[in-house]
């Protein structure tokens, strides 16, 4: 399979007294070749040795994780007619954060530090090995060697950010399960990164409804193309979506609009268990899964020009509209997925999905937010919101057991991002502030594992959740030091927090300002711009016009679109250093 994404190589930096130390080596494809660049550095003194000249040379065995040795990271980019290297002197403590987006929040240093913590947890999570098509990927249970498609997903929706750098290889991890695609569609849900072979007794070329991931790759690849603007990428990979749609389709889809799925599939592992007569047969969130992805491969098409695709696609909406009226809840106001006799199951996280692809009418997404959402009974529970199980149902655990009541950030993150989709802005934001805020006060105060970013949490107290089998009415019974998609705390701050949005393909920066503070991010990268934006206040609290200093450095041209307190303001902003007083 080719690979469509930055190339990666690892490096071999040897000192001269002959003491090894590893490090990596990148280099971007240019129509094919590859594009490398006699190195020699001098690094300062490792394990008490004086520094010296080092060499670089090509090898196939590196580190289990990157972090794990000191070593230098090198960057070769372009500036004008000029080549220049990046550094950064790393360690498991101090990795490639140079070359990362930097968060401007001087009033928050607890979410700075968690915000730390999740890349730190990402970068360690970078595995390499020869049986994958394309050698780096992201591992994000480390304890079974296991990737996860759905997981995957959603950690590239924060990698993408480290992407440009290349500080982190994102959609290659996607491309290998790309590579895993059957001539139907099907692509199993995990894989052991060491071996490629499909893991948890799963088969790769024969689909069972427990071995098919929530199909997210659409939303992924969207998602990266706003930061990248690489048309070549959704080129190589919409026939590959497509056939993946229609597969989820004919396989799990027994009648219209009714999809047959499993809890280990679906990701929620043991939201059916004891059960019985209610158990979950008819998914909600399978099918509004579904209709996003669609969505999403309209958008790809449209932006490559495939007009077939794009309005065969487009034509799908009204379809999964339709399909969605037998589970909407009207007594609850929420979507819920149905038992095999048409009974509506219990209230959960799931039926977000069809609020995220863009289906529901003004008044039903008005009930979920206002009756459910933000209500302390259901959702809205202390300290950390968004219980995937609602609070007023059968079953829920204050401690969490896993999908039975824990706070899982990237469903956390789908919610938020479906209330700033759908005109709830305000809300989007007190729900991404609530959570953040949480998951600092665990990441800060919990004893005996302070300072650790966790599988999950509690909803009603300020701890990990309990899991699913060990001593589910204690609390910590899950995961530590976990980044995965706990790192979509990456995204709640960059874009619902600050309220950052890149458009790489129009070459716009979006900064709708919510907070009244000094604020902004630097080093952060989409298409060819690395710019800085930086927001000062003057007085306490804004009131009237000139009162706050804009600062945006850039190395390219783009576009700035500015919405501060109800007032949009566009600049281009041109390379160097500007500023201005709004």
């Amino acid at each position: 399979m080719q690979a469509y994404h930055h190339g990666y190589r690892k490096v071999l930096l040897t000192w001269r007294q002959e003491e090894e130390i590893r490090g990596v080596r990148l280099y971007r494809m240019e129509e094919g070749a590859e594009k490398s660049l006699e190195l020699s550095l001098q690094l300062p003194a490792v394990s008490g040795k004086t520094s010296g000249t080092m060499e670089s040379a090509y090898i196939d065995i590196v580190p289990k994780a990157l972090s794990r040795t000191r070593y230098m990271y090198t960057l070769e980019k372009s500036e004008g007619s000029h080549t220049v290297i990046e550094t950064a002197a790393t360690s498991f403590e101090d990795w490639c954060e140079p070359l990362l987006p930097r968060l401007v929040l001087p009033a928050h240093p607890d979410w700075l530090a968690v915000y730390r913590k999740a890349w730190q947890l990402a970068w360690s999570s970078i595995v390499m090995s020869d049986a994958l098509p394309v050698p780096f990927a992201y591992n994000d249970y480390p304890d079974n060697n296991s990737t996860y498609l759905w997981d995957s997903c959603f950690c590239s929706l924060y990698h993408r950010y480290a992407a440009l750098q290349e500080a982190h290889p994102c959609m290659g991890t996607l491309d290998n399960f790309y590579a895993k695609q059957q001539e139907d569609g099907y692509i199993v849900r995990v894989f052991n990164w060491q071996t490629y072979e499909a893991a948890n007794g799963h088969s790769a070329d024969i689909p069972a409804p427990e071995a098919v991931n929530p199909p997210l790759l659409a939303w992924a690849e969207w998602q990266y193309y706003q930061t990248s603007g690489d048309l070549a990428r959704l080129r190589a990979i919409l026939p590959k979506l497509v056939l993946h749609y229609q597969f989820i389709h004919s396989f799990l889809e027994e009648q219209p609009g009714r999809f047959r799925w499993d809890g280990d599939g679906s990701g929620w592992d043991n939201i059916n268990w004891n059960q019985d007569q209610d158990t979950i047969c008819w998914y909600v969130d399978m099918l509004g899964q579904q209709a996003l992805a669609a969505r999403m491969i309209a958008s790809i098409a449209g932006a490559v020009e495939e007009e077939g695709i794009r309005k065969q696609f487009e034509q799908l909406e009204p379809v999964h509209k339709e399909a969605l009226r037998p589970y909407w809840n009207e007594e609850k106001g929420w979507y819920c997925s149905l038992t095999a006799d048409g009974r509506f199951t219990r209230k959960t996280l799931s039926g977000i999905w069809p609020l995220l692809a863009g289906l529901t009418d003004k008044d039903q997404a008005r009930r979920m937010v206002k009756e459910n959402l933000l209500n302390p009974a259901v959702f809205l529970s202390e300290p950390l919101p968004l219980p995937v199980l609602a609070k007023d149902e059968p079953g829920y655990n204050p401690l969490g057991e896993y999908w039975l009541g824990g706070v899982w950030i990237n469903m956390s993150l789908a919610v938020v991002k479906a209330l700033d989709e759908n005109g709830f802005g305000q809300e989007a934001l007190e729900l991404a502030r609530r959570t953040l805020q949480g998951v600092a006060d665990v990441y800060h105060h919990y004893e005996p594992f302070p300072y650790s970013l966790w599988e999950c949490y509690a909803p009603e107290h300020p701890a990990p959740a309990s899991h699913k089998i060990r001593e589910p009415n204690r609390h910590g019974g899950v995961r530590r030091e976990f980044g995965g998609w706990t790192g979509n705390v990456i995204n709640l701050l960059i874009e619902h927090i600050l309220g950052i949005a890149v458009d790489a393909p129009k070459n716009r920066l979006r900064w709708q300002v919510r907070l009244q503070e000094n604020q902004g991010i630097e080093n952060l990268r989409f298409g060819k711009v690395c710019t800085d934006v930086r927001l000062e206040l003057t007085t306490d609290t804004i009131e009237h016009a000139g009162q706050a200093k804009l600062t945006v450095a850039s190395n390219s041209p783009y576009e700035l679109e500015m919405v501060f307190f109800g007032e949009t303001r566009i600049w281009q902003i041109q390379p160097g250093t500007q500023y201005w007083a709004i």
